[in-house]
């Protein structure tokens, strides 16, 4: 029998945050609920997450590592920009590569997907040396994202596209 293809349900975000986990994220979740600003006390950074975060954060990360630490905040303080390319790639690596149920990996993305805004890709930008890194500049651009954490150096050596930062987990966390 054929493999079928995964195909993630794409579920509007809302202008609401919750203040801790959803349930059905407790099993990947950290250690302690988070609380979130509210929308109005500060200007949120519209934020985009390389793949590389996310894998490192999700999959070989210890409770309270840095990469870890900037993806939470992405997800429960800032506003985390995304896209459907970026999501079925985290999602293809998590199940291809790493094992990870594709029940578990489904869930956890539509948890993140429901507190991010989406973008729609053009595949217009044609910056980068891996062409894969491109679609996290337009993301940020269409976005209007201020920030772009990443951990890939390809990204990290251009410092900046158009009004958005390109910087590392770490710097992230010191904004």
């Amino acid at each position: 029998m054929p493999k079928q293809r995964p195909t993630l349900r794409l579920v509007i975000p809302t202008a609401t945050r919750r203040a801790t986990y959803p349930a059905s994220f407790a099993r990947y979740a950290w250690n302690k609920p988070v609380k979130c600003r509210s929308e109005g006390s500060q200007s949120l950074l519209v934020v985009v997450v390389d793949t590389n975060i996310w894998i490192s954060a999700l999959q070989f990360s210890k409770l309270n590592s840095v990469p870890q630490r900037a993806l939470e905040r992405a997800v429960y303080h800032d506003t985390m920009a995304t896209s459907h390319e970026l999501e079925l790639e985290i999602y293809r690596m998590l199940t291809g590569k790493f094992g990870w149920p594709r029940a578990r990996t489904t869930a956890l993305l539509e948890t993140f997907h429901s507190r991010s805004i989406s973008v729609q890709l053009t595949y217009r930008i044609t910056l980068c040396r891996d062409p894969k890194d491109n679609m996290f500049l337009e993301g940020a651009a269409l976005a209007q994202a201020e920030v772009l954490v990443a951990g890939d150096k390809d990204l990290l050596t251009l410092a900046a596209y158009g009004s958005t930062r390109i910087i590392t987990p770490l710097e992230y966390l010191a904004l």
